[in-house]
């Protein structure tokens, strides 16, 4: 079994985690938004918020973008990460 990935607090391999400020619609007092962006390019991929009925981080992902199976992998353990810290505050 692979073991989860190593991040550093804004970078993956492949992928940036930027703090973004969150807008009224999607606020949640405490929870955090990034975006999520390619390190080589910088391109906005996503975005990563607070889905409170489902009380987890979830990914949003931008229009006609495409993960393999490592980015899907990173994305996902910043989620359950951020998740497991945000339940902990």
């Amino acid at each position: 079994m692979a073991s989860k990935t190593q991040f550093s607090e804004t970078e993956s391999r492949f992928l940036r985690f930027v703090p973004t400020e969150p807008t009224p619609v999607n606020y949640e007092p405490g929870a955090k938004i990034w975006t999520v962006q390619g390190r080589r390019t910088g391109e906005s991929l996503g975005e990563i918020n607070w889905y409170k009925p489902w009380k987890r981080y979830v990914f949003c992902p931008g229009a006609m973008t495409e993960f393999d199976a490592n980015c899907l992998r990173d994305i996902a353990d910043r989620c359950e990460r951020e998740t497991a810290k945000f339940k902990h505050s």
